[in-house]
Order: C-alpha cells, then sequence, then structure tokens
C-alpha cells in the first residue's frame, strides 16, 4: 500500500499542523486600538453581508497582512519559489511535503454590532457611494458604519517582528477589511502607526499621490477620491459628454473608445443614431482599472451585454474571471489633516498589458499597447488622457492631484 501523503491525507496533516503549532520560540505581544475610517462592506459568511456577532474576521486580517508583506517586505528579484517558501513559513499554509503553521498569532476583541450601526448597501445607494461599492450591491446587503473600533492583538517571534510591523503599517496606510477595500471600503485607522510616505511606496516599486486639499472627516476625504475616479472614468465633462437631457438614463457619450468599439464589433449603433466615431479602435484602456468590466447598452438596436476578462490562467490554471485593480483609494493621515490619497501598486504596468477577452467569447479586444510612441499616438486622441499621461493609470494619477 502506498504511503499516504501528509499534504494530502487530512488525518496526517491535522497531526502534523498541531505539532507545528507547538512552537517553542518566545513570542512578542502588540496591542492596538483599531477604527473603522469607512464603512465595512460585507465580509461575513453570507454573501454581502456584516456578520454582526464577528465583523472583524480573523481569516481577513491575516490575508491582507500576509499580502502586504508580500508587497512590502518580498524580494522582487527573488524566484518565486523561494518567496513562496519564505511566506509559507512566517504566514502558514500547505505545501508539496507537509503544512506549515503561521508564527503570527492573530487576536481580534470586538463587541457584537448594534443594529443602528449597521447601513444599507444594497440598490438604494445612489452617486458616488453605488460606484465604490460596485457589483457587490445587492439585496439586502449591509455595511458596517465608519467609527466603529476593535482591539487587535498580534504575537510573534522576535526574529519576525519587523517583517510583521512592517506589514501591519502598509495594511494601516493602505489597506482595510472587508469587501472593496481597494475603492476604500473598510479602511482602518491603527493607533500608533506612522502612515507610508511616497518615498517608501517608491522604493518598493509604486507611486503614491495625495490632494492637496485637508478634510476634517477621513470619509470626506474618501468620498473625494472616489468621486475623482468616477469623474475620470465616465463623469460629466470628463469622461463623457454632458448630458443632452435630464434623463439619468441618457448619461451622455463616452469620450472613451470602448463603447465604439463595441459599436464596430457588433456591428450595432442604436440605429445608426450612434455610428462609431471614436478615432482609436480595438484597444480597452480602462481595463487596467481592474476586471471584470461589464459593457451594458441596455437596448436591442445597441451593442449585447458584454464582460470583459482577462485572457490569463488564474491560480488553479483557469481561465480568470476578474483582475484586480492595481489601484487603491482611500483617505490618508499626514499629520496635518485627512487627505485623499491614490496608491499604484508595485508591477501596476502589468495591468497595462494583460491580455483580455470576453468571457462571451466574441471579438479580439487588445489592452493597451506596450511601445511608447503607440501610446503617445493614442493617450493623445483620448480626451481624458491627452495632455496627463501615456496609459490610464499614470494619466489618472495626473488628473487625482491637478
Amino acid at each position: 500500500m502506498r504511503r499516504a501523503n501528509a499534504a494530502t491525507d487530512p488525518i496526517q496533516a491535522k497531526a502534523a499542523w498541531e505539532k507545528k503549532c507547538k512552537t517553542t520560540a518566545k513570542l512578542q505581544q502588540y496591542t492596538y486600538g483599531c477604527k473603522l475610517l469607512t464603512p465595512l462592506f460585507a465580509g461575513g459568511v453570507q454573501t454581502g453581508q456584516v456578520d454582526p456577532f464577528m465583523p472583524i474576521r480573523v481569516p481577513g486580517i491575516r490575508g491582507q497582512l500576509r499580502f502586504w508583506w508580500r508587497i512590502a517586505c518580498a524580494d522582487p528579484h527573488a524566484p518565486s519559489a523561494e518567496t513562496f517558501c519564505r511566506e509559507r513559513d512566517l504566514w502558514g499554509g500547505i505545501g508539496n511535503s507537509e503544512p506549515s503553521a503561521s508564527q503570527i498569532r492573530i487576536r481580534v476583541l470586538a463587541k457584537p454590532v448594534n443594529p443602528s450601526e449597521l447601513i444599507s448597501a444594497d440598490a438604494t445607494l445612489g452617486g458616488v457611494e453605488k460606484y465604490a461599492y460596485g457589483p457587490g450591491i445587492i439585496d439586502g446587503a449591509t455595511a458596517l458604519r465608519a467609527g466603529y473600533g476593535f482591539q487587535l492583538e498580534l504575537s510573534c517571534p522576535d526574529a519576525i517582528a519587523d517583517d510583521v510591523q512592517t506589514a501591519l503599517r502598509w495594511w494601516a496606510s493602505f489597506g482595510g477589511i472587508g469587501a472593496r477595500t481597494r475603492r476604500g471600503l473598510g479602511a482602518v485607522q491603527v493607533e500608533g502607526i506612522e502612515p507610508i510616505d511616497e518615498q517608501a511606496v517608491a522604493r518598493r516599486g509604486g507611486l503614491l499621490k495625495c490632494r492637496r486639499e485637508p478634510f476634517d472627516a477621513p470619509q470626506d476625504a474618501w468620498t473625494c477620491a472616489v468621486t475623482m475616479l468616477h469623474q475620470f472614468r465616465q463623469g460629466r465633462g470628463t469622461g463623457r459628454n454632458a448630458q443632452s437631457t435630464n434623463d439619468p438614463k441618457r448619461p451622455g457619450r463616452s469620450f472613451w473608445p470602448e463603447p465604439d468599439q463595441l459599436r464596430r464589433f457588433t456591428g450595432k449603433n442604436d440605429l445608426r443614431n450612434h455610428l462609431p466615431v471614436h478615432p482609436v479602435t480595438d484597444v480597452f484602456p480602462r481595463a487596467a482599472f481592474g476586471m471584470p468590466i461589464l459593457f451594458d447598452f441596455r437596448k436591442k438596436t445597441k451593442p449585447d451585454t458584454l464582460e470583459l476578462v482577462p485572457d490569463v490562467l488564474d491560480g488553479e490554471n483557469k481561465p480568470a474571471k476578474r483582475m484586480a485593480s492595481p489601484l487603491i483609494l482611500r483617505p490618508y493621515s499626514d499629520g496635518e489633516g485627512w487627505r485623499s490619497a491614490a496608491l499604484l501598486l508595485p508591477a501596476w504596468r502589468d495591468a497595462l498589458t494583460t491580455p483580455l477577452r470576453f468571457s462571451q467569447g466574441l471579438y479580439n479586444p487588445l489592452p493597451w499597447p506596450s511601445d511608447q510612441a503607440t501610446q503617445q499616438h493614442l493617450a493623445s486622441q483620448i480626451d481624458p488622457m491627452a495632455g496627463l499621461g501615456d496609459d490610464p493609470l499614470t494619466a489618472f494619477m495626473a488628473f487625482f492631484t491637478k
């Protein structure tokens, strides 16, 4: 009989895991007071729901700290296998041979949620809030109001304390809890933690920009940041033409090339009322802000509903259904007040040239080109980008701070 592998046999895996957890290293404990700066969206066991008895979940925080450790501490030039082994040694996981327990212990002390602390996050939301919550808005969805406080306890050996503290600083500066954290929901303030500045971000290959005007309330700074992205992508006078009527269902024609390219692909143009006129063809620049993107024209005489997704494989070697945005928006404290912040994560340029496809299997959408001459030529013909940058992400960062 073949000997069972501890990585695949559940009984052996459990025993090996428990053995690994019995570390003899002396642990240092750190305690932090935390507070939500923006509403926490979903994050519970049920889709779109805040768990009223356990609104702040340890697995969610562990996942965030692990992510920010990769951003802030991992060697970008090291082989991926080496980085994976180091990450697994610190944060735990299943490898090819046996499981590894996390060296970092996390505990959350939080009170149950009062019903008055929950807000609706369903289709009744409007304006910028609806844009921030995105496609997660469903009937019955809930969010936890900003201001909710909890206590976070971290324990780890001295040898890895610097890594843990660094990951915590990055999470406190740019991360969050729950869903839609890259659009600023679930942002957390951690007492006694100094925020990561622009220079530290640049050293890791990222880009941080803050708007000049300070706000007294962090939620106002967040709202401003989300408003800027909405305006750039589809706001009247910037992302699209001003409305010719007051009908919200007729928002004005987009200045971006994707809608006209869909009209070219499908041959549908609202009975020739919207013939494609945009000079840029084939490329879908806004894919760089994250996918999927649902293009829904609503009328049968207009292009069919199409879903744009990355044409790559996911971690399970299956066709990917999404690409996380390389852009994070949130409130940022600089000691003088709260400012609207936009962060491009390290390796953000990869998002520009990620291959694209429609989940329906039709047509041939193209990503942003990689050569600078073509980038400059296309950017000059896309009104929201013209004069701001040679790709949609750097153009937005310039728009964000102007």
